[in-house]
């Protein structure tokens, strides 16, 4: 077998042929390996260009994204597609209009420095001062399910998921509550995206999270509320190029801002339970907090203690991230944030933090959004 070789690329569409002869060249000059362009049969033009690595992680990949998006834009090319594998360079099934070969040439990618994980803090699930009660349910038979749109066609089958959740609890059985929680939520978002149910389940959710005796349960609800609330900026980011071709500002979907004002309304009664939680469930908390400044602020007081707790740990990190967002200090998040897109199995990408027309506070939200502890 031949040596696998790590290629990337992405695709922009734009509007004629014209215009995507002057990208293609832009973008080959730039150092992409090869460029295509050729009609999309969408009544405009597509313009591909690739590279061949090794890419050195998700950030050196995120380098190359923003350099690419950032020639397209004068040109009015909008990024729809970025791809990358383990595929060695091959001849193309038939000639295209436009196609430009720089064989062994790289696009300039810059040295990154590289930084060393910090270790995971243990955070115990004691003391848990917090007294189960029996969790309200009834709104959940005031709802047309069905006429919402949830993944799988409809939100039908969320109720029932929700009641055997809530059962799984009150029996204390751990090992179903993993597979039952996902039944739940696997309905609500699927690769990244929110349907109509999700903004509709939140508030179940968090009567769940406010209403269980079993910490772990509890941290794994917040933080779900926390996943489901954070793609605002995440939606922007990702809005930001189309938006600035087509001189608007970035905007995300309703379904997202939504569910975000669903959570919001949540927050205040789940960081009330603070002093009652374990660690475990107040980083969670914390970092709804972070997300929901209005809410997190008279609890500052608390997070920095916390965090002074755990010096050197990668937990210290997020709780510093979300200090500096209730002190709306949106730069020093991100300054903060930056190391660690390079720790091991990191997810934030620094190169997207420079799209056109997001806000230091949008970019800080979004290294908080990304500040994953999976290793």
């Amino acid at each position: 077998m031949g040596e696998r070789v790590e290629k990337w690329s992405i695709r922009f569409s734009i509007a004629d042929e014209v215009s995507a002869q002057a990208l293609a060249l832009e973008l080959s000059q730039f150092g992409f390996t090869r460029v295509d362009g050729y009609p999309n049969g969408k009544g405009s033009w597509a313009v591909s260009a690739r590279s061949y690595g090794p890419f050195r992680g998700v950030e050196a990949q995120g380098v190359l994204e923003r350099a690419a998006v950032t020639i397209a834009r004068p040109f009015g090319g909008i990024p729809e597609m970025i791809g990358s594998g383990a595929n060695p360079p091959h001849a193309r099934p038939k000639p295209l209009p436009i196609m430009l070969d720089r064989p062994g040439v790289q696009p300039p990618v810059p040295a990154l420095i590289p930084v060393v994980t910090p270790p995971k803090a243990h955070l115990s699930m004691t003391p848990d001062l917090v007294e189960r009660r029996q969790p309200d349910l009834s709104g959940l038979d005031v709802i047309d399910w069905a006429s919402i749109a949830a993944v799988g066609e409809t939100g039908a089958r969320i109720p029932d998921r929700l009641r055997r959740l809530a059962a799984i609890d009150a029996s204390g059985d751990s090992d179903g509550w993993s597979d039952a929680l996902e039944a739940v939520t696997e309905l609500l978002t699927n690769s990244g995206d929110l349907w109509d149910a999700a903004a509709v389940t939140v508030p179940f959710l968090a009567e769940l999270a406010r209403c269980t005796g079993v910490a772990a349960h509890r941290r794994d609800l917040t933080a779900w509320l926390f996943a489901l609330a954070g793609g605002v900026a995440t939606e922007l980011i990702l809005d930001a190029d189309r938006a600035a071709i087509q001189r608007r500002a970035p905007a995300a979907s309703a379904e997202v801002l939504r569910t975000y004002e669903a959570v919001g309304a949540e927050v205040g009664s789940l960081l009330a339970t603070w002093a009652a939680q374990p660690p475990a469930v107040q980083l969670q908390l914390a970092r709804l907090a972070g997300l929901f400044p209005e809410h997190g602020r008279g609890l500052r007081g608390e997070i920095a203690a916390f965090a002074d707790g755990i010096t050197g740990t990668r937990q210290h990190v997020i709780l510093h991230l979300v200090l500096a967002l209730l002190d709306e200090r949106y730069e020093d998040a991100v300054v903060l944030a930056a190391p660690t897109g390079r720790w091991r199995m990191g997810h934030l990408d620094n190169a997207w933090l420079d799209a056109p027309g997001i806000t230091n506070r949008a970019s800080a939200e979004h290294a908080l959004d990304r500040s994953t502890l999976h290793d």
